[in-house]
């Protein structure tokens, strides 16, 4: 699962700020993204062969109004 980190307010994110998919039990984080956009609010990532941009919605599945401290993804 996916622990979410503080982020006090969508509004505060800045383009370049990090997001980090970590196991919850481990900590180990095996992927990472970057805010890309803000409107709207996207995120670019990348794999070996590939290199998208998807919104917060599509990246994390909810609204990312309803995104908050402590929520397991």
């Amino acid at each position: 699962a996916l622990v979410v980190d503080p982020v006090p307010d969508v509004q505060a994110l800045q383009v370049g700020d990090l997001f980090f998919y970590a196991n919850s039990t481990t900590g180990f984080v095996y992927h990472v993204m970057m805010y890309y956009s803000m409107d709207p609010p996207s995120l670019i990532e990348s794999s070996t062969n590939s290199t998208r941009v998807r919104t917060l919605e599509q990246a994390f599945g909810v609204p990312y109004e309803k995104i908050s401290y402590g929520m397991l993804l």
